[in-house]
Formats: structure tokens, sequence, C-alpha cells
């Protein structure tokens, strides 16, 4: 004879079951939530300046409109992993009068690299500038000791260099620029090809290198603001002290991105570092 089991009288192992189902679902629906929000994409606005010289090679950028579209999809791979889109806003060519491009010629073939700098930042208005935003700047060629560079002031601006040291475009240059432009610092004890090595022996040529994981919150948190990283000048007592710190947490076995708040003398005003 069949045994009717009470449909409120459920054997132990099903209420068990049953009640297992129901938390997982309700852990689903809850857990996640905060994990889906921290990795929302954030889409930063890039205005884009193609340099034009009649009279300098240096100066006149040859990338077409589809061959920076490509160095932007390289620039996103490498981003990806820190769920940060950089969208070309605008692509605007620049002409440069031809006193501004022969003095840029100069300043490269005198091998002083802030020269030709200081020259491009007499190319362009503030007016012109995408604000708030990010501008990124594209040359031919800054010489063979520079293939791009973030000047975070006056306006935060990226400059790139068609040509780099090596004699061939590398876009990881650029993507390593934007992350100096979020904040990030060339790192002191990543080995692995890390996107901010500076010029290393270990740093070899790739189409996507990794950033760490306190690489990715830190420039996530300069990403929300959406505009460049401005530093504040501290003492160098300040920064000394944070050196400090940072390798003593290295030795402890902390992440070693951790120091990715110090950038050449400057510390980060709105980034914890401790």
């Amino acid at each position: 004879m069949k045994t009717l089991i009470h449909p409120l009288r459920q054997p132990r192992i099903h209420r068990v079951t049953s009640y297992l189902v129901v938390s997982l679902l309700a852990f689903i629906a809850t857990a996640p939530a905060e994990e889906t929000s921290a990795k929302n994409e954030i889409t930063l606005p890039v205005r884009v300046f193609r340099m034009k010289s009649d009279v300098s090679e240096k100066i006149n950028c040859r990338l077409s409109d589809q061959d920076i579209k490509a160095l932007f999809e390289i620039v996103n791979e490498n981003w990806a992993q820190a769920d940060i889109l950089w969208q070309v806003e605008s692509l605007r060519d620049l002409p440069v009068a031809s006193s501004l491009a022969k003095e840029f010629d100069t300043g490269v073939k005198g091998g002083v690299k802030n020269a030709p700098l200081k020259t491009l930042t007499k190319t362009y208005r503030q007016e012109d500038l995408l604000n708030p935003g990010f501008n990124v700047f594209i040359v031919e060629s800054l010489g063979k000791g520079l293939g791009g560079v973030f000047r975070p002031v006056p306006f935060g601006d990226v400059i790139y260099a068609r040509v780099s040291p090596r004699g061939m475009p590398v876009p990881a240059i650029l993507a390593h620029e934007l992350g100096h432009s979020l904040g990030l610092p060339h790192t002191v004890f990543e080995k692995n090809n890390n996107l901010m090595m500076g010029s290393s022996p270990g740093r070899v040529p790739a189409r996507v290198k990794p950033l760490t994981a306190s690489q990715i919150k830190l420039a996530r948190a300069q990403a929300a603001t959406g505009k460049p990283f401005k530093p504040t000048r501290r003492t160098g007592q300040t920064v000394r002290a944070a050196r400090r710190r940072w390798r003593r947490q290295d030795d402890r076995g902390g992440e070693p991105g951790a120091t990715s708040c110090l950038r050449s003398g400057y510390l980060a005003q709105s980034q914890p570092c401790s």
C-alpha cells in the first residue's frame, strides 16, 4: 500500500534541500550585486588631436582615421581588465605653424626631452581641449628617447608618438600614458611585463599587458571623476616615509601594486596610500 505524504510534512531531506536552494537563490540575488556594481564599465571621453605640418616630418602625424580607431581598439584591450573604456569623442587635425614646427624639430634633434613638449604647448589653446575629459595629441616622433608622456599640469594631456624609440608604433605606450593620466605611477615591484613598468630589461613588447588589482582600484577611482589625475606636491620626507611603508608591506607579502600611489615625487591627494 502506498504511503501518502502530506504536502506540509515532507521528509526532512526534502525540506533541507529546499532550504539550501532558497538560500542559494537569495545569495545569488544579493551577494553578487556589490561585485557587479564594482565592475560597471566606466567610459572616458577622449579628444584626439592629430598634429599636422608641411615643414616637419617629426610633428606631422601620418595616422589615418582608421589607424587611430585601430590604435584605441588595442588601448581598450589593455584597459578591459579594469572595465574602463576609452571612447574617442572627436578626432581633430591640428595644423602647426611653420615657426613652431621648426622649433619642435630643433628640440627633438637636440635630445632635450622637455624642449619639444614645451613647443607643443604653444600649438593649442585651452578652449580647444575637452573639459571635462581627456586629451591626446599624436605626433610622428618625439625622438630616440621618448614614445609618449603624460603631463599632469597644466591641463593633464597625453602626448603620443606614432614612431616609438623602437622605430615602430607601440600602442601599449599610449595605454601606459593613459594609465598615468589615471594616477598610476611606474610600478616599482612588478616585473611581469606590467602595463605600468618603466624602461627596464624586463619590459618586452606585447599587445596586452597586465595590471594588478590595486592598480585597477586606483585607476577606477580616478576614472570615476571623469578627469585626469592632478598631483599635489608633498615634501620629500612624506614621499620617503610612504616608500618605506610600501616596502614593508611588500616584505610581508602584500600586493606590490599598493605602491601605485607614488608618482615621481608626487602623492595623489585623493587616494589613500596606506
